[in-house]
């Protein structure tokens, strides 16, 4: 019996990997030698890391791994992605005591590795706040394992690096060492007190500085590589500021941003505005889609987002555009987007503007049908998003608006939902017109966080002759029934 062509081996072991089925890639890789190779090139093609919350009294859990690979160097070819979840350095158990001492086995690991793509290193909590009322500042890398980490960036081709929760990594030398790169995250990192001054790292005797004759270096390129999508947070702005530092710097930077075509961005304050308004004015001219969460919108905050807006009237190539006006788990958010009109007012004539995605909270108790604060924002921005001439190719506009689970239980229903919903379609009539609105009531827990919530979809379009509205219930502890309500009382 003649052998199976490698390319028909190859179709089915691709198709195994498209269902997700892992449990029979894993079979195949053994139950026969003209399936081992193309299983295993899929099995280690993304190889994900989980560290304890805990202390790790036992073995690391990726020496399990550096094991493997030690053994059969070969299969560290297919590992394409590595992702190392809930990282804490050398958090240890000695003697009884919580001590703090530098990975020797990640650093193994990363010399191993030569075919990269993506990176993720998600930080866990402070393992002292795991005993301590007080969360104390994330814990930096230690220098030796820094400097592992860079010489790794600058041997692979990276394309995709995402870190969260992690302090300490020289985000500047990113922009020298990695001119393959299309996405980079960085969130939650430490923000210092003014990111012109604050360093890339802290340096004492616990942190040395990074010897200079250890530091990879910087990569040479004739035209720089061109990152196409950024996510960053307030809490990094002073890291992207350094990276955006050396970009501009052109010395010896191998990236540019000037092609980003993405750019999400959650923050309220000023000096991540700053930081964010330059972004925008580098790609002004190819930026597609701008994401804003956990915006402020009251007077005082809203004054000093001038930079991001005046940056976004710069845009000529802007097609989609999310604002999140506030943090539904903040009760003392604002609850209102009046000066909303007032940002599309700043948006060039010949904007290409084609979907616009507006999510605000309304948690107040006291939310009167006919309050300008409610109403006049909607009306405003409604008539102007309507004009063809501002917005020609405007196509879609979603409105989503949360709701707290306790009012509307409690009465909230009984009478002021149905109003709330039909001033609301009212104000965006033009809109709903012509067929570009589309309005979303979400209710939601005020305790639960973020990443206990479940969606439980109870759509529905069409009631009363409004615009298509949705309702969804997000709770993974209550499983109330709202559909039926919510369909009565409109």
């Amino acid at each position: 019996m003649s052998p199976i062509p490698p390319k028909v081996v190859n179709s089915i072991i691709d198709m195994v990997h498209d269902d997700n089925d892992s449990r029979t890639l894993k079979a195949c890789s053994l139950v026969s030698k003209l399936f081992h190779s193309a299983s295993q090139r899929h099995l280690y093609e993304t190889v994900t890391v989980k560290f304890s919350f805990t202390a790790l009294d036992d073995e690391h859990p990726a020496q399990p791994l550096l094991e493997i690979l030690l053994a059969h160097p070969d299969l560290a070819h297919y590992i394409r992605s590595l992702r190392l979840l809930n990282y804490t350095e050398g958090y240890r158990v000695v003697g009884g005591r919580h001590e703090a001492a530098p990975d020797t086995i990640l650093p193994q690991l990363f010399k191993l590795l030569g075919s990269l793509t993506s990176f993720t290193l998600i930080g866990g909590p402070d393992p002292a706040s795991m005993v301590n009322t007080i969360v104390r500042p994330t814990p930096q890398l230690t220098s030796q394992f820094t400097l592992e980490l860079l010489k790794l960036f600058s041997r692979v081709n990276l394309t995709e690096i995402r870190i969260s929760r992690i302090a300490g990594i020289p985000f500047s030398y990113i922009a020298s060492l990695c001119p393959h790169l299309k996405h980079l995250s960085i969130t939650q990192a430490p923000n210092y007190m003014d990111i012109s001054i604050s360093p890339e790292r802290i340096v004492d005797t616990t942190y040395p500085e990074l010897a200079a004759n250890e530091l990879p270096l910087a990569v040479e390129t004739q035209l720089p590589g061109r990152l196409d999508r950024v996510t960053i947070d307030a809490s990094s702005a002073s890291q992207m500021f350094h990276f955006r530092d050396r970009i501009d710097g052109r010395s010896s930077a191998c990236l540019t941003l000037s092609h980003l075509r993405e750019l999400n961005f959650t923050g309220l304050d000023l000096v991540s505005a700053l930081v964010v308004s330059g972004i925008i004015t580098d790609a002004a001219k190819r930026l597609e889609s701008f994401s804003w969460d956990n915006m402020g919108f009251d007077d005082d905050q809203f004054h000093s987002y001038c930079y991001i807006l005046t940056a976004l009237a710069e845009t000529t190539n802007l097609r989609m555009l999310r604002l999140v006006l506030a943090n539904p788990y903040d009760f003392f958010a604002p609850s209102a987007p009046c000066n909303i009109p007032s940002m599309f007012e700043r948006l060039s004539r010949n904007n290409k503007l084609e979907e616009l995605i507006i999510e605000y909270d309304t948690r107040c108790p006291n939310l009167n049908p006919g309050s300008h604060d409610q109403w006049g924002w909607a009306s405003s921005l409604g008539a102007l998003l309507r004009k063809t001439s501002y917005f020609p190719y405007l196509r879609k506009v979603y409105v989503t608006i949360t709701l707290d689970r306790e009012y509307y239980l409690s009465g909230f229903h009984e009478g002021l939902f149905p109003a709330y919903a039909k001033r609301l379609n009212n104000a965006f009539s033009g809109l709903i017109s012509q067929d570009k609105l589309c309005l979303r009531f979400v209710l939601r827990d005020t305790i639960l966080a973020p990443i206990w919530d479940h969606s439980f979809n109870m759509g529905y379009s069409g009631l009363s002759g409004m615009g298509k509205i949705g309702v969804e219930y997000i709770s993974s502890i209550f499983e109330h029934n709202i559909f039926g309500v919510v369909c009565l009382r409109i």
